[in-house]
């Protein structure tokens, strides 16, 4: 029988070593991290998709299929993690696009928010950890606008008109 410890190089590779040569809770709890787009779970617009990170920079990594010309928003809910950090990685799982740590429309809350338009259509990921040592569990949504230039005053993408305010005399 072989022992060998799971080491995480600084690349985020996982490598074994033998277990005389460095074993340690510290390294243990290491190989539990998710550190990569190879361990993303799916996700599709609809309802919030339940995370956790149980331990401190742990990482939690979903991926979704966009749409070119699609706007999206990616919204954590706090619940028992008090602090997120997200960011969006590009199709080749490893390039940052986008990234956030607290939500701008809300000076009162520590979740995050990015809202995006998809360049080119592919897989993409998205990447969420607590800030500094924070753990615990959140809800992760992923909503979906117009498509295609498609937005539109009925889609709510302020970008495309979806939000018009009129004045009154």
């Amino acid at each position: 029988m072989r022992l060998s410890a799971c080491l995480l190089s600084s690349s985020g590779n996982r490598r074994h070593q033998p277990a005389w040569h460095a074993f340690s809770p510290r390294i243990a709890a290491l190989c539990r991290l998710q550190t990569s787009s190879s361990t993303a779970r799916n996700i599709s617009p609809g309802p919030a998709i339940a995370g956790n990170v149980a331990a401190a920079g742990e990482q939690e990594w979903f991926s979704f299929a966009a749409t070119a010309g699609a706007s999206y928003q990616i919204e954590t809910d706090l619940q028992t993690l008090d602090d997120t950090m997200v960011d969006l990685i590009d199709t080749d799982g490893h390039s940052l696009l986008v990234e956030n740590d607290d939500d701008d429309r809300n000076p009162n809350t520590y979740a995050s928010y990015i809202e995006w338009t998809c360049p080119a259509s592919g897989t993409y990921y998205i990447m969420v950890q607590g800030y500094g040592s924070s753990m615990g569990t959140f809800g992760l949504t992923l909503t979906q606008g117009g498509a295609g230039g498609g937005g539109g005053a009925g889609s709510g993408d302020p970008c495309n008109g979806g939000i018009t305010f009129q004045g009154g005399a």
